[in-house]
């Protein structure tokens, strides 16, 4: 993005020689998105709402809408001189899809926009599905007209009785449910108040989806420089574990595994430094390429998953160092220096949709085409009353956008909540096991 803010800047400041580029304006906006040229064809499409950033195009779900796809005719503001990546033609796959392009000011400046997909209702929708006494995240699907119901029946036939709303505002109070295998899809035909449409819904159960060695049984190259966390299946779990630093390794719990990250001062020989490093373990891959300025750098966080979750819970302890210490430059190398504090292990999580393609690419900072739907996080400071003790730990998701649909899950654990600026304590432990998503 950079380099097409300069582009863009250099294309202007040639045009125009006799007028400064930072004398131009930064605001960019679109004023007017028509869709146009939709195939199928006879898809009823309703209002475009655009605010700061988004475009929601409304239109009623049906069985065969996907792929959908349509043109536009646009209007701009007057200080806009370009639209970037916006396609001839928008296809959407599934209703959670979503297109991203730019609206570019005179002075240069991208406004991004993503454009998303809204469901009308149709007049013979289920809008709320509810089940006594069960917990858990039912997830009502508008585009498929799908009820999907994450349960792990220990027993069939499996009964739920379950209260729906419809899109007339009526209610259907306590219909029993019979399951007799997990694979049973019942149906449930909803009329519109005329009589003139009816929509089958479908609703199924769901076994959540939990990830893959998340009790850290698998490990590899185990009494070597080489040791990690087995990555597959999936190439879900990573680590910070190198050929310099092994701060993450198996240990034994309960006649199994469990992960310890550890944070240690390890020191570079060639390059004559010493880091305050931090175990880690996290969704999402690791690549070595020595950068001292941005550590995070090296760590691509995130696996794909397309369930919203409500939580993360597991099993964890956690012992702070005795010195909190800081490894800073001191001329060509890094030393480490005793500093004020203490340290503190932390575990967090976020949920993302990513607009991209091909491998995510995310380091824990903003980046073009990921928006963050949900976060949360636990501090450990070693004086809780859990410290030095397995105690079961919960991170409730709170999610700031419940349009976009989920693409990826985050989860990190480490030693050191400040590592990545080479700070923690020699010593420090966050020992953890059993990680378990909530929905």
């Amino acid at each position: 993005m950079k380099q097409l803010y300069m582009y863009i800047s250099l294309v202007l400041l040639l045009a125009g020689a006799c007028v400064k580029v930072n004398n131009l304006a930064d605001e960019a906006a679109v004023e007017r998105f028509t869709v146009i040229a939709v195939q199928p064809a006879d898809v009823r499409v309703g209002e475009v709402v655009i605010e700061p950033g988004k475009i929601r195009v409304r239109l009623s779900p049906r069985d065969d809408l996907f792929p959908f796809t349509f043109r536009t005719e646009t209007k701009v503001s007057h200080t806009t001189v370009d639209l970037v990546n916006i396609p001839a033609e928008f296809r959407f796959e599934t209703g959670s899809g979503s297109e991203r392009f730019y609206a570019v000011a005179e002075s240069g400046i991208p406004h991004a926009y993503d454009v998303t997909l809204e469901a009308i209702d149709t007049g013979a929708d289920i809008t709320t599905f509810s089940i006594q006494g069960e917990a858990g995240s039912i997830t009502i699907d508008p585009w498929a007209g799908a009820v999907h119901i994450p349960a792990t029946p220990a027993t069939f036939p499996y009964k739920l009785t379950a209260t729906l709303a419809l899109s007339n505002g009526s209610a259907v109070q306590d219909t029993l449910i019979t399951f007799e295998n997990i694979n049973q899809v019942k149906e449930f035909a909803v009329i519109t108040d005329d009589g003139a449409y009816t929509r089958t819904w479908k609703i199924s159960l769901e076994s959540p989806a939990q990830l893959p060695n998340a009790d850290f049984e698998l490990w590899i190259n185990e009494g070597t420089t080489t040791v990690n966390i087995d990555p597959m299946p999936g190439k879900v779990w990573g680590t910070g574990n190198n050929s310099f630093v092994q701060g993450t390794l198996p240990v034994n719990r309960n006649g199994g595994r469990a992960a310890e990250m550890t944070t240690g001062i390890q020191k570079i020989p060639f390059l004559n430094h010493e880091l305050v490093t931090a175990g880690t373990l996290y969704t999402g891959n690791f690549v070595l390429s020595l950068s001292f300025e941005n550590p995070r750098s090296m760590t691509n966080f995130g696996v794909s998953h397309k369930r919203r979750i409500a939580a993360v819970a597991f099993d964890a302890y956690y012992v702070a160092g005795v010195q909190l210490q800081q490894s800073v430059k001191n001329g060509s190398k890094y030393v480490v220096t005793d500093i004020e504090g203490r340290d503190t292990g932390e575990a967090w999580v976020e949920v993302l949709n990513w607009a991209g393609s091909g491998e995510l690419k995310y380091h824990g900072d903003p980046v073009d085409g990921v928006t963050v739907l949900g976060r949360g996080n636990i501090i450990f400071d070693g004086t809780e009353a859990s410290a030095g003790a397995w105690s079961n730990f919960e991170i409730p998701v709170a999610y700031t956008n419940t349009i976009l649909a989920p693409t990826h899950l985050v989860i990190v654990f480490t030693s050191s909540k400040d590592g990545d600026k080479f700070i923690g304590a020699k010593g420090s432990k966050l020992t953890v096991d059993n990680v378990t998503l909530r929905y």
